[in-house]
Parts: structure tokens; C-alpha cells; sequence
């Protein structure tokens, strides 16, 4: 998650028309166009919320409820009536608004019974798989909350890095190439991986290195994707980072 350097675009155009910023927008009248927006970061960090719900105690079905229900209010009722501030980061919003979600509008939901609209998200199976590898921390549920998020956002980016190393053909280059984008490849790894790929290492070290700078970017960008100017970005980058130690 290190500073990939500077796209070159005006910061406040960098931000116009981010996810989070179209969410911000709904109190001007963008509900459609934030909804979507909404939806789809929901989507990507609907797995820290289950894991949060999870670490409080709660059983995976349990868990797999009250977060279909909160997402599902979250996107139906939850859209911003006025336009929120830009130093207003969406991890923040949404572990603040999980959190009265659980202390009011899920109590109240509970005493009072019946059936309730749920989003749907990923499968439980695959939310309470990862759920069971990660289980063992140490770590309050808060503190693995934000670093599963950095986790979520960091992958996402590693998806974006596939997807474009496939559609350039690089895909097999990419496979190998890939666990050394934040680590130094032991010694002779890249002499190793260039017979393996019919390449020379010096070919191989050029395209690392024009990997980990676009990952990079990367990951800026998703950053970028859930924050409202630039300030926020290097704060939620900083806060992130300190996340995942």
C-alpha cells in the first residue's frame, strides 16, 4: 500500500466521481446513481462486517441474517439525506453505522419479530470458510475489522492486476510473478521461473517491476474509491497500513 505517485489529475476531479463521492451525492438528489455506487462497496466489504458479527459471537447464520438485514437497510433507507462532508471516509461510515445498527435497529427488529428484507451477499459457505482459516487471531473484533477491510481492498486490487495481465495475454507470467509483489524473490527464483516460462530473469525483473508499480496504483485507486478528497486518502492509506501490521 506504498504512495504510487501522483496520476497527474487535479485532486478535486480525482474524487468527482468516485464510488463513495456518488454516494455523497445522494442528498442532491443522485439516489439511482448512489445506490449503485452504495451497492457495490457493500458488496466488496460485506465479508468484514460477517467476520465482525462473528468475532461479537454470533452463530454464522445468525451473523449471515444480521448482515443481509443491516446491508439490506444500509442500501433500502440509509442513503444520506444531505451531502456528506469530504473527510467522511466510507470504513467509517460503515463501522459507525453497523454499530447503531446493532445497538438499536437490530434490537428492535428482534423483540419485535416477524421477517425483515435482507441484501443478498456472498455465500455463507464461502463467508464462514474464510471465517474459520482467520479465527485464530488475537485480535478484537474492531482491530480485525479494519484489517480485514485493508485485506478486502488490497485484493480487489490483486483481481484488477489479473484481470489486466489476462486480457494483455501475460496471464502465466502474471500466476508466477504474482507472490513477489510485496516480497524480494529468493535467490535465483526469477533464473528459475524464466526457463519455466521459456524467458530471461532480466525480462522477468522488468515486468515485476512494471507489476508492482501498477499494483500500486491499484490500490490507490481503490483507496480512492472510498474517500471524498485527497486528504482522506493518505489518512485512510496510513490508517490501513497500521491495520495490517
Amino acid at each position: 500500500m506504498n504512495d504510487a505517485g501522483a496520476s497527474g489529475m487535479p485532486e478535486d476531479m480525482r474524487f468527482a466521481d468516485t464510488r463513495w463521492t456518488l454516494v455523497g451525492a445522494a442528498g442532491r438528489g443522485e439516489r439511482q446513481q448512489a445506490r449503485r455506487a452504495l451497492l457495490e462497496l457493500c458488496l466488496q466489504y460485506w465479508y468484514p462486517v460477517y467476520a465482525y458479527l462473528r468475532r461479537c459471537g454470533h452463530a454464522a447464520e445468525i451473523a449471515e441474517d444480521i448482515a443481509g438485514v443491516f446491508f439490506g437497510e444500509l442500501l433500502g433507507s440509509r442513503l444520506p439525506l444531505t451531502p456528506l462532508p469530504a473527510q467522511v471516509r466510507f470504513r467509517q461510515f460503515l463501522f459507525d453505522s453497523l454499530h447503531r445498527f446493532l445497538a438499536t435497529d437490530w434490537r428492535r427488529m428482534e423483540a419485535t419479530g416477524g421477517t425483515f428484507e435482507q441484501a443478498e451477499g456472498p455465500a455463507l459457505e464461502l463467508l464462514e470458510a474464510r471465517h474459520q482459516r482467520e479465527a485464530a487471531s488475537t485480535r478484537s473484533a474492531a482491530e480485525s475489522f479494519h484489517r480485514d477491510y485493508a485485506l478486502e481492498l488490497i485484493a480487489s486490487a490483486h483481481r484488477r492486476l489479473s484481470q489486466e495481465a489476462v486480457s494483455a495475454g501475460h496471464g502465466p507470467m502474471y500466476e508466477a510473478l504474482a507472490p513477489f509483489l510485496a516480497t524480494r524473490p529468493p535467490p535465483a527464483a526469477l533464473e528459475a521461473l524464466a526457463v519455466e516460462l521459456s524467458s530471461r530473469p532480466a525480462v522477468l525483473a522488468t515486468a515485476l517491476r512494471r507489476l508492482r508499480d501498477r499494483f500500486q496504483e491499484l490500490v490507490r485507486d481503490e483507496l480512492a474509491q472510498t474517500v471524498g478528497d485527497q486528504a482522506g486518502l493518505e489518512c485512510e492509506r496510513t490508517e490501513l497500513l497500521a491495520a495490517l501490521q
